[in-house]
């Protein structure tokens, strides 16, 4: 049934290179399809039958994935080559392993194949074109039938009878009156005149319209409709061997040959033949690629492209010296120097596989030392020049580490520090009472305002590693005020969150809770920095603070007055009203619990002003102990007896109590 003198008519909207060889109708399309459809799972079952299915015929099955559901003369009297027929039948394979079913839902994957009524049914509803065996879930598929409307459903058994008897019709008269035939287009049209467009007078709503007749109406119009949405799925279902026959396809103003197959063995195992039919294909592509880059002159450029390719061979005698040389070397820059002469010569890929031990970046060292330095030249190493500590700055650091406010002599115990040149220095053991990095931002800040050039940070960490002193981790025993004002703080903490439960709203909480913290932190690293023996704000000058309004002898007056007044230093002597406030404004279920709550603020309240009056007189005593300090004589000593009162206890076994 050959008909060698007349084109495909799937060529206009499938553009898949027609072999115009054999061309025939689609109607003599008649290859048994049942094991095909049986190995995609898209066999049409029969009603009833489980085990039973339909046979679609091959024509039918062409048409259906071409986008083609109107069956009647006109479309059955078109051509087909055998490439059309092949890609749109019993070659066709699934292109994609995920449910194709439009608006799929989910991450079922596809276990059956779509079935002829299935995509037919899909059209008709939603114009969305499904090609038969197009992968399905068991979700979609059961979806599909309960949001199908009923209008829309199609019976397959009378599809095949239709197709049949129409087949049958046109055999006679396809063998009789072939040479008098009208073309597909002009069949077509002659259909369209004699169909049914009006949707809406055959509408699902109309009870005068039955599910056969909105079947024909919509199958009438199926052709023309579905011709784009029929390219662009088959656009996407392209190989990248069909794109490439294609695009040189018409590159070469049609003359380019198709490529039949790729290639999938080794190419070691191909024989003589394979190898030189691809060698012949490959080079026909590229120099059709050639002739559209430079035309005329292919040969020419593609001699340039292949002149691009290394012409010193990796296993040359002078890179093997070479690379004996890396090898032998350990020095960074001695291999540097010696990749550099050679590193140009090569790729990346090459010189990575040559010398296992390579890595990219230092193949772009070696490449830029080449173009910047010269190709085996010397790297000079950069000098580093550093800065001695100069002894002013020094002594100004320690001065500020051994402040009173910073650390503490122990009244026993020593250490020894050891000098570079395996001296040892006793000296008496010191206490600090901030880490190490507290330190270095309150004397970088110190610094800043008052314009003095310091260390670096890292210089400053050296010099606290190597003046070592013991760290402050509990003051009891040491400085039994500042334990308590420092339990006090977290007494008054833990009543804030106690007075949660009785209703206390989180904003003044978490007000509370950062006032308190506030207070904290600057009676412990502060406070001490802002008394002074004479000061415009009372509770910062020590003169007026500790004078005794009662006693004249342990009074003394100031030669200015005390009109500012420190907020932050105000802080810890209104704290505990503060939280007693908060506490008043609630109502709590119990008076012990209220007088309870009272009581720990009253004396928290208390040990924090004593914890402020005592900071104070330590100032004003190292302010003390510093000026005799400084007026001492070469024959007096000064002698602190700070821990006195314990040698009595310890000798009779007391406690510091009794």
């Amino acid at each position: 049934m050959d008909e060698p003198e007349f084109k495909c008519d799937f060529n206009s909207f499938y553009p898949y290179i027609c072999d115009t060889s054999h061309v025939q109708r689609i109607v003599h399309c008649d290859k048994d399809t049942r094991n095909y459809l049986y190995g995609l799972k898209c066999s049409e079952s029969i009603a009833g039958k489980p085990f039973q299915s339909y046979t679609c015929p091959e024509a039918l099955l062409i048409l259906y994935r071409s986008g083609l559901f109107t069956v009647d003369k006109c479309v059955l009297q078109m051509r087909i080559c055998k490439t059309h027929r092949d890609n749109l039948g019993l070659s066709w394979r699934k292109s994609r392993t995920k449910c194709e079913f439009p608006d799929h839902i989910g991450n079922g994957k596809a276990d059956r194949g779509a079935c002829a009524s299935m995509c037919k049914e899909l059209w008709i509803s939603k114009r969305h074109l499904l090609p038969i065996g197009a992968g399905i879930c068991k979700h979609c598929q059961k979806r599909h039938k309960q949001d199908l409307p009923a209008t829309c459903r199609i019976d397959f058994a009378k599809e095949l009878e239709s197709f049949e008897h129409i087949a049958d019709s046109m055999d006679k008269v396809s063998r009789d009156t072939r040479g008098g035939d009208l073309s597909s287009s002009q069949c077509i049209a002659a259909a369209d005149k004699n169909t049914c467009m009006d949707f809406e007078s055959c509408s699902p709503q109309s009870s005068s319209c039955g599910p056969s007749q909105l079947v024909s109406s919509a199958e009438s119009s199926s052709f023309l409709l579905s011709q784009q949405s029929s390219q662009d799925w088959f656009e996407l279902n392209k190989s990248p061997r069909e794109k490439l026959n294609e695009a040189l396809h018409d590159l070469s103003s049609k003359e380019f040959g198709p490529i039949a197959s790729q290639v999938s063995s080794p190419w070691e195992d191909l024989g003589k033949s394979s190898k030189y039919y691809y060698i012949q294909k490959a080079r026909e592509a590229v120099m059709i690629v050639l002739s559209v880059i430079a035309p005329g002159q292919e040969e020419v450029l593609l001699k340039e492209i292949s002149s691009l390719k290394t012409d010193v061979g990796p296993g040359d005698h002078i890179t093997h010296q070479l690379k004996e040389a890396y090898y032998a070397t350990s020095d960074k820059r001695t291999q540097l120097q010696i990749l550099s002469l050679f590193v140009k010569n090569y790729t990346k890929q090459q010189l990575l596989q040559m010398i296992p031990s390579l890595t990219s970046s230092k193949i772009d060292a070696a490449r830029k030392h080449a173009s910047l330095t010269g190709p085996g030249q010397i790297l000079n190493p950069p000098k580093i020049f550093r800065i001695r500590l100069t002894r002013p700055k020094l002594l100004h650091f320690l001065e500020y580490v051994s402040m009173p406010s910073i650390s503490q002599v122990l009244g026993f115990g020593c250490t020894y520090l050891h000098l570079s040149n395996g001296e040892k220095v006793q000296v008496p053991k010191v206490i600090r009472n901030a880490v190490n990095a507290r330190i270095i931002d309150s004397y970088q800040s110190y610094c800043k305002e008052s314009n003095i050039q310091t260390f670096s940070r890292a210089s400053l960490y050296r010099i606290l590693k190597a003046c070592r002193a013991t760290k402050k981790k509990a003051m009891h025993g040491l400085d039994n005020t500042t334990a308590l004002g420092m339990s006090a703080m977290e007494t008054l903490l833990k009543t804030v969150t106690r007075l949660t439960e009785y209703g206390l709203d989180t904003d003044a909480k978490q007000n509370l809770i950062e006032t308190i913290n506030i207070c904290n932190q600057h009676l412990k690293f502060d406070a001490k920095s802002h008394f002074a023996q004479s000061s415009s704000c009372g509770s910062h000058c020590s003169t007026h603070a500790l004078s005794d309004p009662l006693e004249k002898c342990f009074s003394s007056t100031c030669e200015h007055s005390h009109t500012d007044l420190c907020s932050t230093c105000n802080i810890a002597d209104t704290v505990g009203s503060l939280v007693s406030e908060a506490a008043r404004t609630l109502r709590i279920p119990s008076k012990e619990i209220t007088e309870e709550i009272q009581h720990e603020i009253d004396v928290a309240a208390k040990y924090i002003k004593d914890w402020k009056a005592h900071l104070l007189r330590t100032v004003h005593q190292d302010l003390a102990r510093q000026n005799i300090l400084q007026n001492l004589k070469p024959h007096q000593g000064l002698l602190i007896m700070d821990w006195a009162m314990k040698f009595l206890p310890l000798q009779f076994r007391e406690t510091q109590s009794d």
